[in-house]
């Protein structure tokens, strides 16, 4: 109960419905005999056995959660030395879990790193001007890189020009970044949501092993078989059961004995592709986006993308209504992620002003 209360966050759920679904929860894992990560860790903390050290190294310390931090403190008792590093300006996990006061309040001989090899001076006043709006921190004194980076401030994205170079557009949650993405399709940017292949990429192999095809080059069967995969009158899939999985085939060969019925460019062969996605690629092929590789352009929540960083930067302020109660109740955890979103860009920082008053005040 105290855990649910700290720090007057609200929840859609009440800890009694909470209550109900972690007894069954338990109830569940000991009928079916399973086991979970927390499980894991409080066994290793009631009974396993710590191998001895010299040294352990703890990263992302920021980020633990109170039971990451009692497995710590176990592996500390058998070793000579600990180094734990972190940063608590990007504590940004708490409605995770994590405990990013036990990472504060650590006793023991402190580095601060003061040099930044990815923020430039700019982008850098921007960052420390919302840092230092938190109250629960350790004070820093870092240098920005060199660079003098620029930062730009729009209304609108479709005022940024996107047709070439890297870029990360963050936003608070994903409900912004659905009005994103839509975009990004509507004006045939190539992009992708964090680290997922999106589906165009994977068609666009098919379609260079089909090129390939036509212009002579003979392509291994599970290629010819992707490449079926995408046709419906356009071949005879009864005739491809005598093909040997080890081979490569030509295109003569394919169609006079494996079922291949066609030779035409891939937006007609490819008969089982819907218009609306022949269209999309076409759009992205003429407007220069290099398919073969991956996005130059990602879209993610701030949350999503610590750790990565692009030369562009896009940050949306919007706030959803309930960040944005939670950010007027508790403005540090706001204050730490615009933090993170802003340094994650290395030249360029585009901010883009939010469309309601519930929005984050850079």
């Amino acid at each position: 109960m105290d855990l649910y209360n700290q720090n007057g966050y609200s929840y859609n759920l009440t800890y009694d419905k909470l209550d109900i679904i972690n007894k069954e929860l338990h109830q569940y894992k000991k009928q079916k005999g399973l086991i979970d990560y927390i499980d894991m860790l409080e066994k290793f903390l009631d009974k396993g056995e710590s191998p001895k050290f010299e040294v352990i190294f703890i990263d992302e310390a920021q980020d633990l959660s109170l039971i990451q931090w009692d497995i710590v403190k176990k592996l500390e008792k058998s070793s000579k030395r600990s180094i734990i590093a972190g940063d608590d300006d990007q504590a940004i996990y708490k409605w995770n879990g994590a405990d990013a006061e036990s990472f504060i309040n650590l006793e023991g001989e402190k580095v601060i790193l003061q040099q930044s090899y990815r923020v430039p001076k700019n982008i850098f006043n921007v960052a420390n001007n919302i840092i230092k709006k938190v109250k629960n921190r350790v004070e820093k004194n870092w240098i920005p890189k060199e660079d003098l980076g620029k930062v730009n401030y729009y209304w609108e994205i479709d005022k940024v020009d996107l047709s070439k170079g890297e870029w990360l557009i963050l936003a608070r949650t994903n409900l912004f970044l659905e009005k994103i993405a839509y975009y990004l399709d509507q004006n045939g940017f190539f992009f992708q949501r964090r680290n997922s292949t999106p589906r165009v990429q994977n068609i666009y192999s098919l379609i260079e092993n089909w090129n390939k095809l036509k212009e002579g080059t003979p392509i291994h069967y599970n290629d010819y078989k992707k490449i079926t995969n995408k046709m419906s009158k356009n071949v005879d899939l009864k005739l491809m059961k005598h093909m040997s999985k080890e081979n490569f085939y030509d295109i003569d060969t394919l169609k006079e004995k494996h079922g291949l019925k066609t030779d035409d460019e891939w937006y007609i062969a490819f008969d089982d592709l819907g218009d609306d996605e022949i269209r999309k690629i076409q759009k992205l092929i003429k407007n220069g986006e290099d398919l073969s590789k991956d996005p130059r352009i990602k879209i993610s929540t701030i949350h999503g993308v610590k750790g990565n960083e692009r030369d562009n930067v896009i940050l949306l302020t919007d706030l959803s209504n309930a960040a944005y109660y939670k950010y007027l109740d508790n403005p540090d955890d706001e204050h730490r992620l615009f933090y993170v979103g802003v340094t994650r860009a290395k030249k360029e920082l585009n901010i883009i002003y939010a469309k309601t008053e519930r929005g984050y005040d850079i």
